[in-house]
């Protein structure tokens, strides 16, 4: 090791923090791994830390790995998720309802706990050899990858099952009413995201722009009805043991890995579109095996994301103000130092996770679901607010009046995603 490198253990140190801290934030509704990235490197360029990149490295995906964990906990208790977690929110809702949602929890996180194991056994050995390849002969063909994820995100609406109970005209009308609100939600959060693309600067690249639109899209849609409703989920039970079998495992994680590994691979992708095709890899499974799939996916495109970063001559994907900010060198010794990181955090993350469910749920049961969904909204808003200023406060209520679309007539929320999708199809096919 050079004279001039930290020694190994504190980037595992700040590793272990991050973890910590990225556990306890990503309870809360709209924080996202981006915020708390950008917040420790714009402290970092600021202060000692500039000096230090092997610290900004570990304490990075420290944050990354504790959100990737942890934010299934509002995804599931609140139905409040950020757009990886979007899918999550019918089984998860079903879960609490039944008075299961720890164990719709831990469920995602036995798919991140698979996760993690692919990436640090299995990818991580093979990267270097295998993912700068892969990644060039992906670069020319990923405009029309992306085209066919965007038709495959139409084409895949199912009908509702009063629907399929139906014969004749009824259920005709009631098969194409879902398929017809879910194309107008997709039309609507395409139209949103050309609009934002090409009138404001730096466009949906910009965070400060994404996170109000997606928590419009995606966090508060739920919550509002939630708090309309007054709905009063049961008393929940927190088992002794949680048993999953072997082929629920190894069908959630597979079908989850797939589907992330994509989203990670694939530029200007978000991990919603991961979660899509991972919960149509599983399949019409369980609600244990499709929560599985979506904590491994999300996983696998938050961190292997990350940590394709540090892959040697794989290149950078990163948004230019965290590349610059990560210092990107390209190195096997970054290498290195990101795989342990993940492999600590990880750890670190997997063990707080029981621990701060129970203390989500016992502040559930302290306070009323509703009171907790109010003061939920009232933190969305004031993250929008510090992170976006007042025009975020636009942004997140135009994506509201969006979101609220397949929120109220019973289509998938995943649809918003044309957000996202639209306007980075048009830009890798040069339009």
């Amino acid at each position: 090791m050079d004279s001039g490198h930290l020694p190994i253990p504190l980037p595992i140190i700040w590793a272990a923090i991050g973890a910590v801290i990225a556990t306890g934030a990503a309870c809360v509704p709209a924080l996202h791994a981006f915020s708390l990235i950008g917040a420790l490197l714009f402290v970092a360029q600021g202060g000692s830390a500039a000096g230090d990149p092997e610290a900004v490295i570990g304490m990075c995906l420290g944050l990354t790995v504790g959100f990737a964990v942890a934010n299934s906990i509002p995804a599931v208790l609140l139905s409040a998720p950020d757009d990886s977690a979007a899918l999550m929110v019918s089984p998860g809702q079903n879960q609490l309802m039944s008075g299961r949602a720890y164990e719709a929890v831990l469920d995602t996180a036995a798919g991140g706990i698979g996760a993690w194991l692919i990436l640090l056994c299995v990818v991580a050995p093979l990267a270097p050899a295998v993912l700068p390849a892969v990644m060039t002969t992906l670069a020319p063909h990923a405009h029309w990858i992306l085209w066919c994820i965007v038709c495959f995100t139409i084409l895949s609406e199912q009908p509702l099952r009063r629907a399929r109970q139906e014969t004749g005209r009824a259920g005709l009308g009631v098969a194409l009413r879902a398929s017809g609100i879910g194309l107008f939600t997709f039309t609507l959060s395409a139209l949103f995201g050309i609009a934002v693309s090409k009138l404001m600067p730096a466009g949906i690249e910009d965070f400060r722009h994404l996170l109000p639109a997606l928590v419009g899209l995606f966090v508060l849609p739920h919550v509002i009805l939630h708090i309309s409703c007054n709905m009063h989920p049961p008393e929940q039970t927190i088992p002794r043991e949680l048993t999953i079998s072997r082929r629920e495992f190894a069908h959630g994680v597979s079908a989850g890995a797939m589907g992330g590994g994509l989203a990670g691979l694939m530029p200007m992708v978000s991990g919603g579109v991961g979660g899509l095709l991972s919960h149509q890899i599983a399949g019409n499974s369980s609600d244990r095996v499709l929560l599985i799939s979506q904590g491994a996916s999300k996983f696998v495109y938050y961190v292997g994301g990350l940590l394709l970063m540090y892959v040697p001559g794989a290149g950078s994907r990163l948004p230019l103000w965290m590349a610059e900010g990560l210092h990107l060198r390209g190195s096997m010794h970054d290498y290195h130092i990101a795989l342990t990181s993940v492999a600590v955090a990880g750890a670190v993350a997997f063990v707080l996770l029981p621990l701060a469910t129970r203390i989500c749920l016992r502040t559930i049961s302290q306070h009323g679901y509703r009171r907790v969904s109010c003061g939920a909204c009232l933190v969305v808003l004031i993250i929008v607010l510090f992170v976006s200023g007042p025009g975020g406060i636009g942004l997140m209520l135009v994506g509201l009046g969006i979101g609220l679309i397949p929120a109220l007539f019973h289509a998938r929320q995943i649809h918003c995603l044309g957000f996202i999708l639209i306007p980075a199809a048009l830009r890798l096919s040069g339009l």
